[in-house]
């Protein structure tokens, strides 16, 4: 599952955060964040493209 996939205010567990290519800048921004293994999560609210 991806965070794509997650419905609003679902929570779900990090599993890993998915590098699409070297020093892939947006997965190493999401670690700094706090998105790594093990860590809880939950989907607040999506952006303009995802809709609410």
């Amino acid at each position: 599952m991806t965070l794509s996939d997650l419905a609003l205010h679902d929570s779900a567990l990090v599993e890993s955060v998915q590098e699409l290519h070297a020093n892939d800048a947006i997965a190493r921004r999401l670690r700094e964040l706090g998105f790594v293994k093990g860590e809880d999560v939950r989907l607040v609210a999506r952006g303009p493209v995802g809709g609410e």
